[in-house]
């Protein structure tokens, strides 16, 4: 049974990762330019709920976001394995990831995660409601002082924790604490794998290559220290703090990007 599975994926060794990184470079400049774009308006997006219902409606909205699987199916389509019309769906259409969320996390981190959310939620919409209450929601006007001089970390702080929020929630239950390993998440995302030979794959991967491949779960952890460092040193008034948070925002591409390289390398186009 492992030789069948093994013949739909190449031999896992370590070497790879120099590959893998070093075909990630050129997927990150050329989906760049877009990806500012696509993430400027789904963080527009983001602000606008924020603003004018109130905090819950901007989580819900966050956690239940595809940003990250478009992101990841534009790397796709930057590798030659997707055509650009084709990046929608295999992002949130039939059989996207987005879709088989609940199939491809794992219960623990349903569990875990559902109750972490539906406490903050539940905190967010006392919140709002008292905002409603006083009058101070909804906010029909974009506040005038993120404009004024002086604020242009303010604008950088909106962006990126609207980004991050959207790019960061659906990973921890899919990366994280999914039931297969990220780069097979992609694999499928390209049409090269279905559910069942991921999961096939998954179940004869050994310990090793599970722990060859275990940086790009643990890599994801990378953007929730830049956010807390950012923080620490006060991104408002820090040039310091403002580097760290694009950075965190640049990185969740550099990290689909290395996901669809190593997809591209390790399963064939003819399985």
């Amino acid at each position: 049974m492992r030789n069948i599975e093994h013949n739909l994926t190449s031999d896992i060794t370590i070497a790879r990762w120099i590959s893998w990184l070093a075909g990630a470079v050129p997927i990150f400049f050329r989906v760049l330019p877009l990806y500012i774009v696509v993430t400027t308006f789904a963080a527009m997006i983001a602000i606008v709920l924020l603003l004018t219902l109130g905090k819950a409606a901007f989580h819900i909205f966050s956690l239940a976001s595809p940003l990250v699987f478009i992101v990841l199916a534009m790397c796709l389509w930057r590798t030659g394995v997707l055509e650009g019309r084709g990046v929608t769906a295999r992002a949130i259409g039939p059989g996207s990831p987005w879709r088989q969320f609940f199939r491809l996390a794992s219960p623990l981190a349903l569990v875990i995660g559902g109750l972490l959310n539906l406490i903050a939620v539940g905190a967010m919409l006392s919140s709002d409601i008292l905002a409603w209450q006083s009058g101070s929601l909804p906010r029909l006007e974009v506040p005038d002082h993120l404009f004024d001089e002086g604020k242009r970390n303010l604008l950088v702080i909106l962006y990126t924790s609207a980004v991050e929020q959207q790019l960061s929630i659906m990973p921890l239950f899919v990366i994280m604490g999914g039931r297969v390993e990220p780069y097979l998440v992609a694999a499928m995302m390209s049409g090269r794998l279905t559910w069942e030979k991921a999961k096939a794959i998954q179940a004869n991967l050994t310990r090793r290559e599970k722990f060859i491949l275990s940086p790009m779960r643990l890599l994801v952890l990378s953007g929730v220290l830049l956010q807390a460092s950012a923080r620490w040193v006060d991104a408002s008034t820090s040039a310091l703090g403002v580097a760290l948070l694009l950075t965190s925002i640049c990185g969740w591409l550099l990290y689909c990007s290395l996901l669809a390289s190593a997809a591209n390398d390790l399963v064939p186009a003819d399985r």
